[in-house]
């Protein structure tokens, strides 16, 4: 027997042992004092950053909720159709496109708040430039990994601009920097 199906059996009797009802209230416990935690320890200007992150995976765990249910009420959300669901106040697409990579979108929307945050425009931009070609590649916002997928196609546009207004911040910072010093000098 191999130690991985050890883990399995051992988790197994855990669960026999433990019911899952009393399970859940204990993780919902650990993440509120995990949440708590960070918030008192992260610095005040920084906290919106958290909170930023936090949107692609509940779009992620919406997803996996909206497909379950469609999964268990034997369709898909292709098979319903986009517009059915936004009907019934389901914005699928949005899910699909917000939620899936999740973890790679909510570190590059981190990246982006904290650099906007701590006025460092060329860090962001070169962030939203990464995060253009993780999206061309479909690694994050879309279904399936793929290139230039037409779903994607908008995102990598979109973090296209974001970095283009961060080095026209650049920019503007820098001929304002120049024109204060050269008064100065006079």
């Amino acid at each position: 027997m191999s130690n991985n199906s050890g883990a399995v059996h051992i988790g197994a009797l855990l669960l026999s042992i433990i019911p899952v009802v009393a399970i859940v209230p204990i993780l919902v416990y650990v993440g509120i004092v995990t949440a708590n935690q960070v918030v008192r320890e992260t610095p005040k200007l920084e906290v919106p950053v958290i909170f930023i992150c936090l949107f692609p995976w509940i779009a992620n765990w919406a997803l996996s909720l909206a497909n379950n249910v469609l999964s268990a009420a034997g369709t898909t959300g292709q098979a319903v159709g986009a517009k059915v669901l936004a009907a019934k106040g389901v914005y699928y697409n949005g899910l699909v496109h917000l939620g899936n990579g999740a973890p790679i979108s909510s570190l590059m929307w981190g990246c982006l708040a904290i650099f906007a945050i701590k006025n460092q425009p060329v860090r962001a931009a070169i962030a939203a430039v990464i995060a253009a070609l993780l999206s061309l590649f479909g690694i994050i916002h879309a279904g399936t990994v793929g290139f230039a997928q037409p779903a994607s196609k908008q995102f990598v546009y979109a973090y296209l601009m974001v970095a283009g207004l961060f080095l026209v911040k650049y920019a503007m910072d820098r001929s304002k920097s120049q024109v204060s010093s050269e008064e100065k000098a006079a």
